[in-house]
């Protein structure tokens, strides 16, 4: 299709001069966009009809070999982790109650499904803990919902890296709080210091390596910590 236009255009430039060649050349950044510039896009897909799903951590390295902040996604969530040329590697393992791995690190091979002009949906499903990862693609920029976790340095959410614990902190801060801690509703004061120190290692500044992220992460993690002890306290 390409060839043919292409061939169109020389054919029409002959006849009419530049005025063709000036919208050929507006066209053709949608059509020649760099597939490494895709945006890559984790759906965690694992709830079937007989299952409620995994929980699933997603950890990624970029170019300059440094661990970015890991995101915590419940089943059905879907969350934009990054351009392709920005991303060296893409891992994922699910977790338990106490957000220790509850299986191996899987590294997911994405270079080679990247398409020019589309964002990537890197799919991630199980069946009798069986892991696997499909493909969907979508035209570049379309998947507007997802342009909030984009998230640039001086605009931090720390609630976007885990889950949907975001969706309830408004309404029922003491569940919010335990989605964060990955904790069910009943759980122990062990349990919960666990939990904490595990995520206070995950999002410490020497891991993330970046300051302002790791101190707005870590702001969330101790109020969580806080009102989950006296939530106890309570009870």
């Amino acid at each position: 299709m390409i060839k043919s236009l292409h061939l169109a255009s020389i054919f029409l430039i002959a006849l009419v001069g530049g005025v063709v060649s000036k919208s050929y050349t507006m066209q053709m950044p949608q059509e020649e966009k760099s597939k490494e510039e895709s945006k890559i896009y984790i759906k965690n897909d694992t709830a079937g009809r007989w299952a409620n799903g995994w929980n699933i951590q997603v950890n990624t390295v970029d170019k300059k070999g440094v661990n970015k902040p890991p995101y915590r996604l419940s089943p059905g969530d879907q969350r934009f982790i990054g351009k392709a040329n920005d991303l060296e590697s893409i891992s994922y393992h699910s977790y338990g109650d106490k957000w220790e791995k509850a299986s191996k690190e899987w590294l997911v091979e994405f270079k080679s499904k990247l398409k020019p002009g589309f964002d990537t949906i890197i799919v991630i499903t199980t069946w009798l803990e069986l892991w696997s990862e499909s493909v969907e693609y979508v035209p570049s920029g379309t998947i507007l919902e997802n342009k909030g976790a984009e998230m640039e340095n001086n605009d931090i959410d720390p609630w976007s890296f885990f889950g949907t614990a975001k969706d309830y902190r408004d309404t029922d801060e003491i569940k919010a709080y335990r989605l964060v801690m990955g904790l069910k509703p009943d759980f122990t004061k062990e349990q919960l210091q666990v939990a904490f120190k595990q995520l206070a290692r995950e999002y410490h500044p020497d891991k993330v390596k970046n300051v302002q992220l790791s101190t707005e992460i870590m702001k969330l993690l101790n109020n969580a910590n806080l009102a989950l002890k006296k939530d106890l306290e309570k009870k």
